[in-house]
């Protein structure tokens, strides 16, 4: 009777040879053909060069960096200068007016509004006039062909509006406000691009992983519902077994199915922030292991950020516009009072050179001092202007402040939810490695005959688990990590 079993009984045992090699088949990759994983670092870098967003922002946030630079022309030397011709043909009421009127003139200046409110222009003036005369009326004029040399300084003082220079200085500071307003807010645009974009890398990882534990997973099912098939064939097992097996397999094609759809989805994503077509080759990536899961030391006893972010400086810059406008505001709605003076030597003579040399001579001077004053009526409306400028002033103070304490907020709860983070991927770590032992000691005892295809399939399913459980906390971790390097240097 020995005879006709032992075919049945070589069948059995190289069935179970056949499962229990199996979890050390590999599975079927479904990464490209590369010479080497492709590093984040490198990944982050054709981010750069190839994304027009991230580029646009960059841009964008250098350009107003340098034209924050503008603000300094506020007090800066100024230099005007005007050469013109003149020829005055107009008709006279008398005949011993000049016919007509020719000359040209060259005049240059320097100007410059001072920190303090004054402001001072230094001139120059060299004129020629020729005058054209009825010859019965030559008597009447000693010269008619002269120049003049006219060096000249003038001098404005404020006495109530931007007294002391105050709306000048809140001129500069709206200049530089509004520019580095938008360097900060581009910056922190960029910085989040390239946080998505490492996100990103890391999500299609963390996808291909997933789909490596399905696969394997899958593979041992299908050498379970194979050995259940057999067992029944040879009368050896219950059909409830292969029942099992076969739904088990089942399931764990939807969820292979369903892993590499989200690495599908991740591989479209990856490519689209690097600029590529979606359907472009990926290459391979680094492993979930190798990604950062720790911050620096130092941070975990800091009460509050490393350094202000750069929506916390954009902020901040906002602060200072809205601050430069109610500045602004109050002093463009004050009366404007100011002492001036001006004083010019006169030169002239028949020739350039004597007209030059006699424009510094003191003894044909000409000097004046006055007070000059402009002022709206509607006094009403100055007030509700100047009200509403320090209502906006303080809106924007107490917003700063909200924002300020909202980002020490999130650095300190990203960091809490960092530390429950690793400790839940120990624990991950610890349990698919119970797991792991578990599922080993039950294949033995399935090939002893002393446990069932059911309960091997259980253990099965909860190896994968653990398996899936500490990738999705590997992910977690490596997601709050990201998040909280943003409050460290600049991209």
């Amino acid at each position: 009777m020995r005879a006709p079993f032992a075919p049945r009984i070589r069948s059995v045992l190289l069935l179970v040879a056949a499962l229990f090699l199996s979890p050390f088949l590999p599975g079927s990759s479904t990464t490209s053909a590369f010479a080497a994983p492709l590093p984040l670092d490198e990944y982050l870098s054709q981010v750069r060069s190839d994304n027009p967003g991230v580029r646009a922002a960059d841009e964008t946030s250098r350009g107003a960096l340098l034209r924050s630079r503008e603000a300094r022309l506020v007090f800066a030397p100024q230099l005007s200068a005007t050469a013109q011709v003149l020829s005055d043909a107009r008709p006279q009421l008398n005949s011993f007016a000049p016919e007509k009127t020719t000359g040209s003139s060259f005049t240059f200046g320097l100007s410059q509004q001072f920190a303090f409110g004054a402001q001072a222009r230094l001139g120059y003036q060299l004129s020629h006039v020729r005058l054209h005369v009825n010859p019965a009326a030559t008597g009447f004029y000693n010269t008619t062909d002269y120049f003049d040399a006219i060096p000249s300084l003038e001098l404005a003082v404020p006495l109530l509006r931007n007294f002391g220079g105050s709306e000048s200085r809140a001129q500069q500071e709206l200049v530089e406000a509004a520019a580095l307003a938008t360097h900060y807010g581009e910056a922190h645009h960029a910085r989040m691009l390239l946080l998505e974009a490492e996100l990103a890398y890391w999500r299609l990882a963390a996808g291909r992983e997933v789909v490596e534990v399905q696969e394997r997973t899958l593979s041992r099912t299908k050498f379970l519902r194979e050995w259940a098939a057999k067992r029944v064939r040879f009368n050896l097992g219950d059909r409830s077994d292969l029942l099992q097996a076969d739904a088990a397999h089942r399931f764990r094609e939807l969820e292979l199915q369903a892993a590499r759809d989200e690495e599908r989805a991740a591989e479209q994503g990856f490519n689209s922030i690097r600029g590529r077509e979606p359907g472009a080759k990926v290459e391979p990536l680094a492993p979930l292991a190798q990604a950062r899961a720790e911050i620096a030391p130092e941070w975990k006893t800091l009460s509050e950020p490393p350094r202000p972010r750069e929506d916390l400086l954009a902020s901040e810059q906002a602060r200072r516009l809205s601050s430069g406008q109610a500045e602004q505001a109050a002093e463009r709605n004050r009366a404007n009072l100011e002492l001036f003076g001006q004083a010019q030597l006169n030169g002239r003579s028949g020739t350039a050179s004597d007209a030059l040399s006699s424009g510094f001579s003191l003894d044909k001077r000409t000097a004046s001092v006055g007070v000059r004053l402009v002022s709206s009526l509607n006094f009403g409306a100055k007030s509700d202007a100047r009200d509403g400028a320090e209502r906006e002033q303080a809106a924007a103070s107490m917003a700063f402040e909200r924002r300020r304490f909202e980002q020490k907020q999130e650095f300190l709860d990203l960091r809490s939810r960092l530390a429950e983070a690793q400790a839940r991927l120990g624990l991950a770590r610890e349990l698919e490695k119970l797991q792991e032992e578990k599922v080993t000691h039950e294949r033995n005892r399935l090939q002893r005959g002393r446990s069932t295809t059911f309960q091997l399939i259980q253990f099965e399913a909860d190896y994968s688990t653990a398996q899936l459980a500490r990738l999705r906390a590997q992910f977690e971790v490596i997601q709050l990590v990201a998040r909280l390097n943003t409050f460290g240097a600049h991209p």
